[in-house]
């Protein structure tokens, strides 16, 4: 029997720079994971493909290894067992964008001119937004309501990246309190 090529591969996440664990190619997993932009590898234990739910985002090779960084993000199961990701998938795409607009800053990003400005005008435009919630919640324009929830989210967000506290710590101060 033969035994397929492994090669080794550190998979890290893009936005917090965690090793999330040691995995292994083989040619069919690394076309498949550049094909589809999901994570695949070989389980030499099962001698099968699996995939992960991770999402790359780029993939550096080395002579004798690869590094992939990716999205990761908890599986999430709705009231019907469901597979739901695509939401907390877009929530830390949108966390990648906002430090990418800090470390590389671009002359017309809005994102940018926020960092530009400091931290005390990224708390400023938190407050302001959470005001005009509270103002919506308080109409019957659902929509509007929503927007301002979206915006006051979007500056929690850029408010975070400022304090370099990640979104997700908040995340787990709630998970704490839950249990």
């Amino acid at each position: 029997m033969t035994h397929p090529v492994l090669h080794p591969v550190i998979v890290q996440d893009n936005f917090t720079d965690k090793v999330l664990g040691l995995f292994y190619w083989n040619t069919e997993t690394h076309q498949k994971t550049r094909a589809e932009n999901d994570f695949y590898y070989w389980d030499s234990t099962t001698n099968a493909m699996q995939k992960t739910d991770f999402v790359v985002q780029n993939i550096l090779a080395t002579p004798n290894s690869f590094l992939v960084k990716v999205s990761s993000t908890p599986i999430q199961k709705t009231e019907f067992g469901e597979e739901n990701t695509g939401k907390a998938r877009f929530l830390n795409h949108l966390k990648m964008i906002i430090r990418d607009r800090k470390e590389n800053p671009s002359g017309k990003s809005y994102t940018t001119s926020l960092f530009k400005k400091g931290i005390n005008k990224c708390a400023q435009k938190v407050g302001e937004e959470a005001v005009e919630l509270v103002i919506e919640a308080m109409d019957s324009n659902d929509d509007l309501f929503r927007n301002e929830g979206a915006d006051l989210l979007y500056h929690l967000l850029v408010l975070t990246e400022a304090k370099e506290i990640d979104f997700d710590e908040l995340i787990e101060v709630l998970i704490t309190r839950h249990q």
